[in-house]
């Protein structure tokens, strides 16, 4: 005997939770967009300031997103020009979307993430005057996401995007691993470049210099709180377990958790790199300190270098065609004779 179908009120939910998704992630394009042109404006007109892996890294960051929000809006198009006869066969249409679009945006965000990880640790590496040491926590740390990011790729592709219950739970479990690995990397990686800067500022500098570390250890904490915050609630939501009596709640909460984290991920170090820029115009007539900051690259009027910017920010790998709703699928939605059913 099949179990019944999702109730027209449930129906609804889904569909609104998918148009008002697309809607957020059109919105959160629009502000990123804005912070990136004009991180890049300030970035290169400051001759100073011009370290090009940071360029390239937030604007590849930035590509990434600007192709996730694309798919996003083809799904959703797709959806209403040929699925849209009834409201049952939207709601079909929702909660299993094309196998290659879950796969690119999992690849897009995983690309996200692992630029982000890897300049937080380099700066920190650097900052640390390359000590390998400091950064073996946080670079094994990288690694696990890593290879959490290739084993949920490697997943989807070997059992063909098909979970059962279990599988699904697993899965989410997986992606859970995902973000608290994420969040305990960049928390780890910052603290580093915090206490390596509170060092410095506890040197013999003059009062200007002392406000000026101050102002770095306030946009460090600032930038990295908010991914920090994004990634252990997209956490949170992945391990809270799946019924069918909290289907709505569960899927908005993931796919709304998911949105916010990848744009916290790509604006952070974004909006890191500009707010350090405007530091460089104020720190030119600060004193020389002795120790070496090139790794933050913050213009402390070192005595042997002036150079780029510190970016950092984070994301995980997530996977969903519309956020949430194909791990939504996975988890208690089942395909039986046509009809999506609770299992």
């Amino acid at each position: 005997m099949s179990a019944p179908t999702f109730s027209v009120s449930v129906q609804k939910a889904v569909i609104g939770i998918s148009i008002n998704s697309t809607v957020l992630s059109a919105l959160l394009l629009g502000i990123y967009s804005v912070v990136y042109i004009g991180a890049l404006y300030i970035y290169l007109s400051k001759k100073s300031s011009q370290h090009w892996v940071v360029l390239a890294a937030i604007s590849s960051s930035y590509a990434a997103y600007v192709t996730y929000s694309i798919i996003v809006w083809f799904f959703d198009q797709q959806l209403f020009v040929n699925d849209s006869d009834t409201r049952e066969t939207l709601f079909l249409a929702v909660v299993s979307g094309p196998n290659w679009i879950v796969l690119v945006n999992d690849i897009l965000i995983f690309l996200i993430a692992a630029i982000a990880d890897g300049i937080l640790i380099w700066r920190c590496f650097n900052i640390w005057d390359r000590s390998l040491r400091v950064i073996i926590l946080p670079s094994f740390l990288l690694l696990c996401e890593i290879a959490t990011d290739l084993a949920l790729i490697t997943l989807q592709c070997v059992r063909h995007f098909t979970f059962t219950v279990e599988q699904g739970v697993v899965f989410n479990h997986l992606l859970a691993a995902q973000g608290f690995i994420t969040f305990g990397t960049s928390v780890i990686a910052t603290f580093l470049i915090g206490y390596r800067v509170y060092l410095a500022s506890k040197l013999d500098v003059s009062k200007n210099s002392r406000r000026f570390f101050n102002q770095v250890l306030e946009i460090l904490v600032q930038s990295t709180a908010v991914y920090s915050l994004s990634a252990f609630a997209f956490a949170l939501s992945a391990v809270i377990p799946q019924t069918f009596s909290n289907a709505v709640a569960w899927t908005a909460a993931e796919t709304y958790t998911t949105l916010i984290f990848l744009f916290a991920a790509g604006v952070a170090p974004t909006i890191m790199v500009a707010r350090v820029a405007f530091l460089d115009d104020r720190s030119k007539n600060t004193p020389t300190v002795s120790m070496h900051m090139s790794g933050l690259d913050f213009h402390v009027r070192t005595s042997t270098h002036a150079g780029g910017h510190q970016a950092t920010g984070n994301t995980s790998s997530v996977t969903s065609v519309e956020p949430g709703f194909q791990r939504a699928a996975e988890g208690f939605y089942e395909k039986e004779e046509g009809i999506i059913t609770p299992v």
